[in-house]
């Protein structure tokens, strides 16, 4: 069994800057919002790194950087996260 990559070098959600060195998916800092981690050798969404990354999308912590086209996409991605933790994502919770 190989050595356990640290936590900083997991990949994560988040978005690329298309047309750049960003835009490639081994670029560790192309990643915006952390929300995996290595458990036992597999890459796993981290509950609590799903909520984290949706109050950023809400502006906790200062918001991301991000262009504004990416929005939704993120917010889509980490509803399904939610989904799977049988939750609701924050923005839709306001919705209802």
């Amino acid at each position: 069994m190989g050595a356990r990559p640290p936590t900083n070098q997991t990949r994560s959600t988040g978005t690329r800057t298309s047309g750049t060195t960003a835009a490639r998916k081994d670029n560790f800092t192309a990643y915006k919002l952390l929300i995996a981690d290595v458990v036992d050798d597999r890459l796993t969404a981290v509950p609590r790194g799903v909520m984290a990354a949706a109050a950023v999308m809400q502006g906790s912590r200062g918001g991301v950087d991000i262009p504004r086209d990416d929005i939704d996409r993120v917010k889509s991605h980490l509803a399904k996260y939610y989904a799977k933790m049988e939750d609701t994502a924050p923005w839709q919770r306001d919705e209802q």
